[in-house]
Parts: C-alpha cells; structure tokens; sequence
C-alpha cells in the first residue's frame, strides 16, 4: 500500500506524462545550439509563426528559454550569428504582418 507521499509523486507523474501526450511534447528537447535547428527556426519566423509554436509545435525543437539564452548577451549560451540573424528574421517576419493586415 502507498503512502500519501507516494501517492502524490505517482499522481504528480501521471499528469507530467498526460500533459506531454496533450500537447505532444517530446521527452527530450534539444538544449545545445545547431545549425540545423537555428534554420528551421529563423525561416518559421520569416514565415510568421511565432517562436513559441515553433519550439511546442515542431518535432526535436528546443524550450523556448532554451532559444531566449542563445539571444542573450552575457548568458554563457549566447549566440552572436544566431542574434542578428534572428533580428533580420524578426523584421521580415514584421514587415510580412504590416503587409498582410
């Protein structure tokens, strides 16, 4: 028989695991910056979606923090390519909206 912190570790765990199915998360989101990944992301940008879809939409994307670090000057994970290049993204994706609306 469980005890009642144990209990509530296993509940805790099921609806981690429900939520993950919910919304089709993977278990394990890349952390460490790519090529690859920066692309994909940049052009979704480009093409109006907003990072946080991208990052819970789209299969083996990182957390959004996990992107917002590579962004930030001073953070150990800072990106000096990633930052402009997601800036000249960020005024397509802008200039698109305007057009559009």
């Amino acid at each position: 028989m469980l005890t009642k912190k144990e209990k509530l570790e296993k509940k805790k765990k099921e609806t981690i695991l429900r939520r993950r199915e919910q919304n089709k998360l993977p278990n394990h989101r890349p952390a460490i910056y790519s090529d690859k990944i920066a692309k994909h992301i940049l052009n979704e940008i480009m093409k109006g979606r907003s990072l946080k879809k991208i990052c819970t939409k789209d299969n083996n994307m990182p957390s959004e923090p996990t992107v917002y670090s590579w962004l930030q000057r001073g953070n150990k994970y800072f990106n000096e390519d990633f930052f402009n290049k997601y800036k000249e993204a960020k005024d397509i994706q802008a200039e698109r909206f305007v057009r559009d609306h």
